[in-house]
């Protein structure tokens, strides 16, 4: 006699394999609803001010660039910090 395997959806970060059966569990659960309990930041980058930073796109001709990352190597720094400022400088921030 065969034996039908359970359909399963992955594993959860402790690793243990999430069933049907777990899923049908935590919608439940889901539906009465969670206790309110206030989400706590997981690693990812550092904020830079009181909030989570805009990313921007910016496109440089190669010798602009060359210097920018030249200069972020000789004062142990990013390129993205030393635009960072320069535009903070720019705008009167600095």
């Amino acid at each position: 006699m065969a034996t039908v395997k359970e359909e399963t959806y992955g594993h959860a970060l402790d690793g243990q394999v999430v069933t049907e059966d777990m899923v049908e569990r935590l919608a439940a659960q889901a539906e009465i609803g969670f206790e309110n309990v206030p989400l706590v930041r997981r690693g990812g980058r550092p904020l830079i001010g009181a909030a989570a930073a805009n990313v921007r796109t910016l496109r440089l001709p190669p010798e602009l660039d060359t210097v920018l990352v030249t200069r972020a190597k000789e004062e142990r720094t990013t390129p993205s910090y030393i635009m960072r400022e320069a535009l903070m400088k720019y705008f009167g921030f600095a």
